[in-house]
């Protein structure tokens, strides 16, 4: 199936479709767009049939995304007395969306080099705004210095519900480059369970590239196993 995607189409400032793979589905027949479009796909690794496939009509492995669960009674991490979490104000909005715009390098739209870095960069922005005007997500949360109102970094979390459980989504964390590796995602995936999360969901998730190596470690030493992984291809039509 070929999905028009409206928040990716409105930053390339072209079409962008995603297609969203079924066993029902004959990709061989697929042709792409005769305009210009950027097209995505992501399909289980053990899919090696489908990888032949798309790069007949032009896709390339771009990224193979990563994803961790835990229970939020497996992670206990002493909160730092010098750090303060707590959910964002409107006048934390710009400092947030600068440290979005500028700590990712890694992501599958940085991994692609057809795409610029400051379209890239826009993505990330724009996503995390979708959560400051509560267009997505159910929670926003910022780390800071106690003695300073200025965020160091961000975590964006939204919640999943199935017929067996219910699950905290990590839909985005990021952390000021100047502060990376200092412990504040620590700070703000515990505040998350703190908060009386653990009391109403089964289990944490969160996905990352297998490029992120560093990103890899610090959710494995957070208590995190993988799950899941998948093949990421991107097409562009020029």
């Amino acid at each position: 199936m070929i999905i028009k995607d409206k928040f990716f189409s409105s930053i390339f400032g072209y079409d962008v479709y995603k297609i969203e793979i079924s066993i029902d589905d004959n990709f061989s027949e697929f042709v792409l767009p005769s305009s210009k479009a950027f097209l995505y796909t992501k399909f289980s690794t053990d899919r090696t049939d489908l990888i032949r496939l798309f790069q007949n009509k032009g896709f390339s492995v771009i990224d193979i995304s990563v994803v961790f669960e835990m229970s939020p009674l497996q992670f206990d991490y002493p909160m730092d007395e010098n750090i303060m979490v707590s959910e964002f104000c409107p006048e934390h909005s710009s400092s947030i969306l600068k440290i979005a715009e500028s700590c990712f390098t890694l992501s599958r739209f940085h991994l692609d080099p057809e795409i610029n870095n400051a379209i890239a960069n826009q993505i990330k922005q724009e996503w995390v705004r979708n959560y400051l005007t509560g267009k997505r997500g159910d929670r926003l949360m910022v780390v800071l210095q106690k003695d300073k109102n200025i965020p160091l970094g961000f975590l964006a979390e939204m919640q999943m519900h199935n017929s067996d459980k219910t699950i905290s989504l990590i839909d985005l964390i990021g952390v000021d480059k100047s502060y990376q590796g200092q412990g504040l995602g620590n700070e703000l995936i515990s505040w998350m369970i703190n908060n009386k999360l653990s009391k109403t969901i089964n289990a944490i998730r969160v996905t990352t590239q297998v490029a992120n190596i560093q990103s890899i470690r610090f959710y494995e030493k957070c208590g995190f196993r993988i799950i899941s992984s998948s093949y990421v291809m991107h097409a562009h039509n020029r």
